[in-house]
């Protein structure tokens, strides 16, 4: 067993600076810290600090305070993070990959990766640029769903039967971010791709490994000038194809559905507005010809 941490002595109140080529807390290994720093009996807090954290760069304030176990608190902006070697850190390894910059405030305890990451409690401003989420799939969703339909996205339907890869390139995802004990939430995770947009909103479990988004699959314009025509007559939104989809599963091997029913129901009400669009031109037509007709006489 480890023994308790030695309190640190009443009174004390230490300023210094502080340079170091490598240090560790929880689990994690810190590469060129330097900040200012103040050893008091609540702890050691360090304001501004800077580090690097997996090949990236941590800048802002960290409170840590000893103990059987590390208490810890801090508010940073991250640059330029590897997120591959931050999933896997995280015990998911071969996940997504992409490079993170964004605004973190957090607070939590741990000397070990699951534990430090079950307690975080905190608030997040994340964007990852140039990546890779691996067997995710969307666009071999969308073919599958539509298939169906004459005409629709034959080209890159052509190259899913052919065995493409479920690996979905992205170039940028951003979302803000709600965490808690293991579980980030999101209202406005978005995804986007040469191929397509990905708006969502759900629960990311980072301990259990698993999704639950639920939003809207949105078509490049390339894609959906593929698609067949009634496809994007009845499913368009600013003229592109839209579709409703929820995202499930663990990291490994998440599950992409496209709802047809939403799809069908949705194709029918933009039918229906059609038609009444068109009685309404056609209404207005007569009314003009009829005036006409009476001022004429």
């Amino acid at each position: 067993a480890t023994p308790a941490a030695p309190a640190l002595p009443a009174g004390m109140n230490l300023k210094l600076n502080l340079e170091t080529d490598s240090t560790s807390m929880g689990g994690l290994t810190l590469a060129k810290l330097a900040g200012s720093a103040k050893i008091a009996e609540d702890g050691l807090t360090l304001s501004p600090v800077s580090f690097g954290i997996f090949d990236g760069q941590y800048q802002g304030s960290l409170n840590l305070v000893p103990g059987q176990t590390l208490r810890f608190k801090g508010s940073s902006t991250l640059s330029n993070i590897d997120v591959a070697k931050a999933t896997a850190f995280g015990g998911s390894p071969d996940t997504i990959t992409g490079r993170l910059s964004g605004k973190l405030d957090f607070s939590g305890s741990g000397d070990t990766p699951a534990a430090v990451m079950n307690s975080v409690v905190g608030k997040a401003r994340v964007d990852i640029t140039n990546g890779i989420i691996r067997n995710l799939g969307l666009v071999n969703a969308v073919v599958t769903a539509t298939s169906m339909r004459a005409g629709a996205l034959t080209q890159t339907a052509s190259a899913v039967k052919s065995g493409a890869s479920n690996d979905e390139p992205f170039t940028k995802i951003g979302a803000t971010l709600d965490i808690a004990h293991g579980n980030v939430t999101t209202s406005d995770f978005a995804m986007e791709s040469k191929d397509l947009v990905l708006n969502a909103q759900g629960v990311i479990a980072l301990l259990a490994s698993t999704l639950d988004l639920k939003g809207r699959v949105q078509l490049s314009d390339a894609l959906s000038q593929q698609a067949g025509r009634d496809l994007v007559k009845y499913t368009q939104e600013q003229g592109r194809v839209t579709l409703p989809a929820t995202v499930t599963g663990s990291f490994a091997a998440p599950s992409v559905r496209i709802d047809v029913g939403d799809m069908a129901r949705r194709a029918l009400q933009n039918a229906v507005n059609e038609q009444k669009e068109k009685a309404k031109a056609q209404a207005t037509e007569a009314v003009k010809k009829k005036l006409g007709g009476l001022f004429g006489r």
